[in-house]
């Protein structure tokens, strides 16, 4: 798995999710991956807008040609989709226990990130069923300046020249203007560009979010795979991949912590015997410390 952090970063990623949930993975020793557009932030993916537009007023690109860049990328949103598992560096934290884990009673399941990295990507788990997609990959999000600026700034940069190529500047003034080869070849290397980093445009959101401490596991894909299964979520069907992680036997499941949510009345000893049923036998247990009820 491609790893988008930080040096320094937390070595435990926490997910926090129901006891429905919970008992899921922990059994079948699967994520289930879900575009990151159905989740509780109405501007997801969209955050990058205004990054992406500082880059190009820092460049002196026109605003005609970012505009327009804007708009393909819009266009793009149609065929390709961000999946994945949004994670925290905290795992006790109240706001993430009220709105992510069933209001208190569920749990926060700690990954080893370390071994997170070395998951392996989605194409290769199956060869023998057709899945175009990207990924997965580990990302930080980041949530104000200059970090937001320097995440897509890769991005911008491997794409500018292209964009002054396919959406030349709208100005009076008298223009060369790009024959198809040169087109063809501009839009060639933005599709590439914004292809290979479409996670990145979704690892920006708004500071209002920043106490979450998110990474995400994402993944690129275009919709319509036949490995693409669906689930109902507040009325509506959700699409997701599964996505398997090692046998806990191998030493290489990230599975490593379980935090017991401060409204679940479950036993610390019931879910160690659980765990342990499901090979998870080196996970550690331990309950809540918020004092919410």
């Amino acid at each position: 798995m491609n790893n988008f952090g930080m040096s320094g970063s937390p070595t435990t990623l926490h997910h926090y999710c129901d006891a429905y949930a919970f008992e899921s993975i922990v059994r079948t020793n699967e994520l289930w991956l879900c575009p990151f557009a159905y989740s509780n932030d109405s501007m997801e993916g969209q955050a990058c807008r205004d990054v992406l537009r500082r880059l190009a007023e820092e460049s002196s690109l026109s605003r005609h040609s970012m505009d327009s860049f804007l708009g393909h990328m819009e266009v793009l949103r149609k065929i390709l989709e961000c999946l994945g598992v949004s994670l925290s560096e905290n795992g006790d934290l109240l706001s993430q226990w009220r709105g992510y884990a069933a209001d208190g009673t569920g749990f926060a399941i700690g990954f080893d990130r370390g071994l997170l990295n070395q998951m392996p990507q989605l194409t290769r788990i199956d060869p023998s069923i057709p899945f175009t997609g990207l990924g997965p990959s580990l990302v930080k999000v980041e949530y104000e300046e200059p970090q937001t600026i320097e995440r897509l700034r890769g991005l911008f940069e491997s794409a500018r020249n292209h964009i002054e190529k396919w959406f030349p500047a709208s100005t009076n003034l008298p223009q060369i203007v790009p024959d198809a080869k040169t087109i063809e070849e501009a839009r060639g290397a933005i599709n590439d560009t914004l292809l290979h980093q479409w996670s990145q445009l979704f690892s920006i959101k708004g500071p209002a979010f920043k106490e979450e401490c998110e990474w995400r596991i994402a993944l690129t894909a275009f919709p319509g795979s036949p490995l693409y299964q669906y689930r109902v979520s507040r009325g509506m069907l959700v699409p997701y991949l599964k996505y398997p992680l090692p046998k806990a036997s191998d030493g290489l499941c990230p599975i490593s912590h379980v935090i017991i949510g401060p409204k679940n009345p479950t036993p610390t000893s019931i879910i160690e015997t659980m765990l342990r049923q499901f090979g998870h036998e080196h996970c550690t247990v331990e309950r809540s410390a918020a004092t919410y009820r």
